[in-house]
This record gives structure tokens, sequence and C-alpha cells, in this order.
């Protein structure tokens, strides 16, 4: 299902969730077989793990970061450091030999980490 074109997600997804009603079947058709009613319960608990799981993905693959936003990022982490390059030249003076490369450095990092 995440390895199609999301266009056809809909259609992929409606399998999904109908072999989660047939799991959910299942386990109730077992119940009727004598399964424990903490096996049963077990079971549950798992296939409802399992569709909150599925649901996080779907909607990590459905709404991920668009590409122009991830090109404006990657485009302005590239470009910041060459910006602030003279400034942090001027102000290494001031502090230390070294700072003019490590600055423009850090702040290309931390924009990679956290942004």
């Amino acid at each position: 299902m995440f390895t199609k074109p999301v266009t056809e997600l809909e259609n992929h997804e409606k399998v999904v969730y109908r072999n989660f009603t047939e799991l959910s079947s299942f386990i109730k058709e077992m119940r009727k077989h004598r399964l424990p009613s903490g096996e049963a319960s077990r079971s549950n608990q798992f296939l409802s793990k399992m569709m909150i799981s599925f649901e996080k993905i779907k909607h990590i693959y459905q709404y991920r970061t668009p590409r122009t936003l991830r090109t404006y990022s990657n485009i302005f982490i590239v470009i910041l450091p060459i910006l602030y390059g003279p400034y942090f030249a001027y102000k290494a003076k001031e502090y230390a030999v070294g700072l003019e490369f490590a600055m423009p450095i850090l702040y290309s990092v931390i924009l990679v980490v956290f942004g």
C-alpha cells in the first residue's frame, strides 16, 4: 500500500480495513469455539494496536512534508552559512580563531537536526 502513489491509497486502504474486519470477526468466532476470554481480550488488544499503528503510518504517508517546503529548507541550510559568513568572520576576530568556520557549521547542523 505504501509503495503505490497516494492517489491509489483509498483503494488499498479499503482492503486493509477489510482485513482488520476479518481479523475481528475471526476473534469473535474463536470465542464461540471456547477461546478463553483472557485470550480473546489479548487478541483484541493486539488488533487495536495494529490498527492504531496502521493509522499513524498512513497519516505520515499521506501528509509528509511537501516537496517544495523540503527544497526550501535545503536551500536555506546551504545559503545561510554563506550569507552570514562575513559576519562570523568579523565577530571571530573579537573572540577566537576558527570561530568563522565553527559558527556557520554549527548553524547548519542545528537547522538540519531541529529543522
